[in-house]
This record gives C-alpha cells, sequence and structure tokens, in this order.
C-alpha cells in the first residue's frame, strides 16, 4: 500500500479523514516499522492533553486505520506498522536523494537531476513543510537539484530555494545556494540583496513569507 505523508496524509490516494486518524498515521509510519507505544501514540494524536480513556481511543483509532487496509500489528504496549507491508513517499523521496547525491559525487549531474526531479515530484507543488525532517528532507531535495542545475544539468529553479530561505530562520545553506543560483544567471542585483540579507522581494518577484 502506497502511503503520502508529505502532503495531505493517504493511503492509496484516498485521504485520510480527520487530524487524529492522520496523526496516528503519521506516527505509525514514522516509527519505520518499529514498535510505537500506546502512550507515545497518545502524545502525538492529543499533544498532552488525553481524553480520560486514552487507551480506549487509540485502539478505536488504531480499528480506524486497519479499515483502511494499513496492516497494523498489536505488540506488547503498543501496535507495529510492518515496514516490509507499505510505501511511504517520504522514504522513497529519501532514497531518491541518497542515489542523487552519490550519482552527482561521481560527476553525473544529469543523472542526479533526474533522480532529484522524481523527488521533487513526490512533495506537493507547494510543500507546507510542518515536521523539521520533512524540512531537511525537502531542502536536501532542492540543493541537489541546483547543484545539478550549477553542473550544467537542467534548468535553473530558484523557487523552491527562495521557500527555504524566506522561512524563519531561513536556511543558511538553500541561501548560499541561492545567491550562487542567481549569479549563474546574471541577475547580479538580486543576488547582492540576498547576499546581504536586505532583499525585499522572493526571486519570483512577490514578497517573501515567513514561517514560523
Amino acid at each position: 500500500m502506497q502511503i503520502t505523508t508529505l502532503g495531505p496524509v493517504a493511503v492509496d490516494g484516498q485521504p485520510v479523514r480527520g487530524e487524529r486518524l492522520a496523526a496516528v498515521v503519521r506516527a505509525l509510519v514514522e516509527a519505520r516499522g518499529r514498535a510505537i507505544s500506546t502512550p507515545r501514540l497518545v502524545d502525538a494524536v492529543w499533544d498532552g492533553a488525553p481524553p480520560d480513556d486514552a487507551t480506549g481511543a487509540v485502539q478505536a483509532l488504531v480499528s480506524r486505520v486497519r479499515r483502511l487496509g494499513l496492516p497494523v500489528l498489536a505488540v506488547p504496549g503498543g501496535y507495529r506498522l510492518p515496514a516490509e507491508e507499505v510505501t511511504v513517499d517520504a522514504v522513497e523521496a529519501r532514497t531518491l536523494v541518497d542515489r542523487a547525491r552519490i550519482v552527482l559525487q561521481g560527476g553525473d549531474a544529469g543523472a542526479a537531476r533526474a533522480l532529484a526531479d522524481q523527488a521533487r515530484a513526490l512533495f506537493p507543488e507547494v510543500p507546507e513543510l510542518v515536521t523539521t525532517e520533512d524540512t531537511r528532507l525537502f531542502a536536501d531535495v532542492v540543493a541537489l537539484r541546483a547543484r545539478a542545475a550549477l553542473a550544467g544539468a537542467g534548468p535553473f529553479d530558484e523557487v523552491d530555494l527562495g521557500r527555504l530561505v524566506a522561512r524563519t530562520p531561513p536556511d543558511e545553506p538553500s541561501a548560499a545556494l541561492l545567491v550562487r543560483v542567481l549569479a549563474a544567471q546574471g541577475r547580479e542585483a538580486e543576488r547582492w540583496r540576498w547576499s546581504s540579507g536586505s532583499a525585499p522581494t522572493s526571486p519570483t518577484g512577490t514578497a517573501p513569507t515567513r514561517h514560523p
């Protein structure tokens, strides 16, 4: 089964309805096949404000997850989602990033760009980047695409770099790459503004959006 977590949570393309149900799916997926305890699931779902019968509420949510078709196993003290029985977009993206990094280091910028483009396609066009892990993965994808473009493979695409730089705090490696990308295109005025930290607009000409 295919689980989507880089955008709205979905199973085989069907959206998972409800924040609590989606939180259980995310927690099971992030455990990468390991057991996750009931207390940890309670924290993931209710963030410190659980209902009176938290254990029963988790059991009810797990039953709903199983109705989605996910093979959740009960284990002592918790639950486990066998990693070998599901495909997760975040895991696919990380695998593509690792392969792209290796081939880029080997000098094949074209192959690296193709792999990085595949990884980028697993994210929504405008990613939410709620978790630190998803943000780091997205930054790795964007960096590989930029480095491959600087090596002559594929067009420059500074929009994603701009998204990362416009966050609070900004992603510093992305900022350095953005300056290099703008310089490679001869966009010296924009390069200077971004390198000095005084850029009034994003590379697309719109005001940067700061994210918490």
